[in-house]
This record gives structure tokens, sequence and C-alpha cells, in this order.
């Protein structure tokens, strides 16, 4: 098998409660799996009583395995950012405290420019103004409690889950189809324009081969060959002709 195809990459990223980041990038096509649980603080193993009381330094997290074929890293970051707010100091909303903060955990340099990339990118472009998010380096993850796996998958109606967690899933995956949609209009466009340019060329058939080689057949159409004219027939010779008597 192609060793491309079997790479993979993980990103630790924490956002608010992870219960939300969860039932997010869940959905994004090339992640491949997403595990809650505390990063960035100085007590090994904590539990959620401990990490609840602000005083470990972690954050709720989450850790996902992606395809860098499939999304990329910069990818998970641009929705990690539209999905939460990075402006508030240890709060997302009603969630207050440390463990709650915006943090991106990179496992690699790479991983670490992209973060500043991308947090300039937003802040130029007046997305964000004041991102508090901290860029710091990955040490240990320490996964959460069963309980807190897929919680949104398992307790869709909670109340937590019904006002918080919904909402923001159901922002994301309009901004998916969004997405869709602004592609498939790119794709028909690209379409229209193909089929115009050998519409074009049918008229000038030693160009109509090279446009359609171009497209490799796709765009249904078939080089068109020109046949010469006929010129008028030729006189037969005078051996050649009915004798006449």
């Amino acid at each position: 098998m192609d060793q491309l195809s079997e790479r993979r990459d993980v990103a630790t990223l924490g956002g608010g409660c992870f219960w939300c980041l969860e039932a997010v990038f869940l959905e994004v096509p090339g992640v491949k799996d997403v595990v809650p649980g505390y990063a960035g603080g100085h007590v090994p193993h904590p539990t959620y009583e401990q990490v609840c009381t602000g005083t470990t330094g972690h954050a709720e997290v989450v850790q996902i395995t992606f395809d860098p074929a499939l999304v990329s890293y910069g990818t998970l970051l641009d929705i990690f950012f539209r999905i939460h707010d990075p402006t508030t100091p240890d709060r997302q909303g009603a969630d207050v405290g440390p463990q709650y903060r915006s943090i991106i955990l990179y496992h690699t340099p790479e991983q670490r420019e992209t973060a500043h990339r991308v947090i300039r990118r937003l802040e130029d472009a007046g997305v964000w103004t004041g991102i508090v998010t901290e860029v710091v380096p990955f040490k240990a993850f320490y996964p959460a409690e069963e309980y807190h796996h897929r919680y949104y998958e398992r307790h869709p109606f909670q109340p937590y889950c019904r006002l918080v967690i919904a909402p923001k899933l159901a922002r994301f995956r309009q901004m998916q189809l969004r997405g869709r949609q602004r592609r498939l209009s790119l794709s028909a466009w690209n379409f229209r324009r193909a089929m115009a340019i050998d519409s074009n060329c049918r008229q000038h058939p030693p160009v109509v081969k090279t446009i359609s080689n171009v497209f490799g057949g796709k765009v249904g159409v078939s080089p068109s060959r020109s046949m010469p004219e006929r010129g008028p027939t030729p006189p037969l010779p005078a051996e050649k002709r009915p004798q006449t008597a």
C-alpha cells in the first residue's frame, strides 16, 4: 500500500469544553479519530474533578488523528478558530476557568509556524482582534474518562448539548455545505468554460485534438477529423473512354 495513504498526523487543540470540539472534528473529512483529554498542565494523570478546580494547569483539549493527504493541519486550525472565541482569556461563553482557555499544542516546528501564520492571517483580515490563543509545545496528553468520549453523540438531548454544542455543530455543517456548493459552482464553471473552449476549437480542427488531450477526453469531446474536400473528377484517359460507333 502507498505509504502516503497510511500516514497519520496528530493535532492537539483546546478551545472551551472538549465535548464541543470533539463533536465538530468527528465530522471533518480526513479526520480518523478524536479523543478528549487534558494537556498543558503540570499534574500527571489528572482527573476531571481535579482539572475543574483550575489548579492543575491543564486545559480541556482534543487530540485529533488525521490524514494530511485528505485534510491539512492549516484547515483544522481554520475550523478551530471558527468554532470558538479565541479572544476571551480562560473562558468560552458561560464556561469559565483556565481549563477552558484557547490553546494550540504543536507537535512539530511546522505546526508551530502554521499556527502563527493562521493567527496573523485572521488578525490581519479582521476576523478576530486580540487573539489570546496560546501556542505552546506539546508535552503530554491524558485521555479523559470514558464517559466524556463521544458525549454529544451519546447525549444529544442533554441541555448543554442542545443549547451549546448543537448550534456550533449546525454552524459548522452550514459552513461545510457552503464550501461544497462553492466547489460545485467552480466545477460547473470550469466545465462550461472547457466546453466553450472546445466548441470554439471545433472550428479549427488542427487545434481540437490538442484541447481534447489536455482534458483527457473527460469533457465528452472527441477529436474531430476534417476530410479533405474532393475536387472535380479528373477526365478518363482516352483509351478508357467508351467508344462510340
